[in-house]
């Protein structure tokens, strides 16, 4: 965790307890355990973006326009070796 200009926030006593269980589990701070759970529910957002984006549907519609069609399998619908110096 970065160190710099620190901040107390207050939240309830049970609340307290869990962070503090859980930190005593990793081995690190009241803090480290509040980052750790903040970076698991931003990584586990991003994964749900991108299962979303994979999904049929809208997903795939989205997709398509990121990566051209998805029909033709990422491969030119002719091959042109006039394009490619030898």
């Amino acid at each position: 965790m970065p160190s710099g200009t620190s901040t107390t926030i207050k939240v309830p006593t049970i609340l307290r307890d869990r962070i503090a269980v859980r930190a005593k589990e990793k081995d690190t701070t009241l803090a480290g355990a509040i980052e750790d759970a903040l970076n698991a529910a931003e990584d586990a957002q991003f994964w749900t973006q991108v299962q979303q984006t994979m999904l049929p549907g809208e997903g795939v519609r989205h997709a398509e326009k990121l990566s051209g069609s998805l029909k033709d399998r990422g491969e030119p619908e002719e091959w042109n070796f006039d394009d490619y110096p030898q």
